[in-house]
């Protein structure tokens, strides 16, 4: 499916007990490798047709719907890399639409208990003065003089609404 089409499906999405939703596709996610091409679509006044068997004409502009829908784009360095993880070929091709999780949440990130915050812990310096005065953490290992700190994050992501979410491999024939 291209985009309009994946916009067009998540908007006729119904609730449970089959109400709209007020779907509407927010954030556009893609890899690194396809960034260019949706900044091309999310900000061209006009977008492409191909000549189809009834027409011999083609290609010709039309207006593109896609620039004033409101997508923002999110580019994830990471994408490629965790879906091949996963042994898929599509890394570079996949998109992903998210809609505005104050409508309808598909992913939620909760902090454990204790820890709503970064911890942040420095590495406690192994120089010990020949005097006998205490040297400061500031002055890094013995070795090399460095000074490591170590910042962690305590949470869990869990799915909400699968009718907050669209994924295309980037195939023309599989969404």
């Amino acid at each position: 499916a291209n985009l309009e089409e994946a916009c067009t499906t998540m908007r006729s999405f119904l609730s449970r007990s089959g109400m709209p939703m007020f779907n509407r596709a927010r954030y556009l996610v893609v890899p690194p490798a396809l960034e260019f091409t949706a900044r091309t679509i999310l900000t061209s006044a006009l977008q492409m047709r191909l000549a189809t068997a009834a027409s011999a004409e083609g290609p010709w502009p039309t207006s593109n719907p896609i620039a004033n829908y409101g997508l923002e784009l999110i580019v994830d360095d990471f994408l490629p890399h965790v879906i091949a993880q996963q042994q898929q070929s599509y890394g570079d091709t996949a998109w992903y639409l998210f809609a505005d999780p104050a409508s309808v949440p598909a992913v939620a990130a909760i902090h454990l208990a204790g820890h709503e915050g970064p911890e942040i812990c420095m590495k406690h310096s192994n120089k010990v003065s020949i005097g006998g005065g205490d040297i400061g953490p500031m002055s890094g290992d013995f070795a090399t003089d460095n000074v490591l700190y170590r910042v962690r994050m305590c949470f869990n992501a869990s799915k909400m609404d699968w009718r907050g979410t669209w994924m295309s491999t980037g195939d023309a024939s599989s969404t």
